[in-house]
């Protein structure tokens, strides 16, 4: 699988690799279909979720949905940092 740097959302991350795996474990409970793997540490963390849900919306829609499931971890300060790589599985080869 490629990934591309188009359409990557990028904030800042405070977060340990620990707390990103907790983000990741937290975004499974919540996309329970999906397929989401981590990748990196702190900064240079990012997120491959694959999700059904995403059939059909643009990336900015796709980023928002995960975004507002993250509100409350970013409004804490436990998260303030995340590359998204979000695809539908029609787009996965």
């Amino acid at each position: 699988m490629r990934l591309f740097s188009t359409g990557l959302q990028t904030l800042t991350s405070k977060a340990r690799i620990k707390d990103f795996m907790n983000i990741s474990e937290f975004l499974k409970d919540k996309f329970p279909e999906a397929e989401i793997s981590a990748d990196g540490e702190d900064c240079s963390s990012r997120l491959l979720i694959v999700s059904k849900n995403f059939e059909g919306l643009s990336t900015l829609a796709r980023h928002k949905l995960v975004m507002n499931t993250l509100k409350e971890q970013f409004q804490s300060g436990e998260v303030h940092a995340l590359s998204l790589v979000t695809k539908a599985p029609s787009e996965i080869s």
